[in-house]
């Protein structure tokens, strides 16, 4: 009997155990071609709102529970949150965005370098301008399509 009281409180310690433990936070973005999960684990950077103000709040996770997660002592209970900000800085297209300015901006520099090292008339050619230009739109086009905040 003793036997089997001692073998019901061990399962009911691993499962208290494996009932307060919260892994991550996962956030769904439907979109038009399906849904998206972002996780957010202990330890993530997440960037949130309040629910009737503005200010933008920028915090480590330091632990996870059932209604919120807490951000350097402080919990924050998913109720009140209003926005949830995506970090630009992480995307991959963030990235192209970036390399296709920089190229829009730098593809006429390389082309007068390259009619200065090879001779060629004109040196400024409009063409360049024009191709230069039109891919460093594009990456604004890019920057400025990536969504930014996803509503609760």
């Amino acid at each position: 009997m003793l036997y089997r009281k001692l073998k019901l409180l061990l399962v009911f310690l691993l499962i208290a155990t494996w009932c307060d433990a919260q892994s991550f936070l996962a956030l769904d973005h439907i979109r038009s071609n399906g849904i998206k999960r972002t996780r957010y684990m202990p330890g993530d950077e997440i960037i949130y709102s309040m629910k009737g103000e503005t200010i933008k709040y920028r915090g480590t996770i330091d632990t996870l529970g059932d209604g919120g997660f807490e951000i350097e002592g402080t919990f924050v209970e998913i109720k009140d949150i209003d926005v949830v900000y995506k970090d630009k800085r992480k995307s991959f297209s963030n990235k192209i965005a970036k390399t296709l300015l920089g190229a829009g901006i730098l593809f006429p520099v390389f082309d007068i370098g390259n009619n200065l090292i090879f001779h060629h008339l004109p040196i400024l050619k409009a063409r360049a301008f024009i191709i230069g230009g039109a891919i460093a739109l594009t990456g604004l086009t890019i920057k400025l399509l990536i969504k930014q905040k996803y509503k609760l």
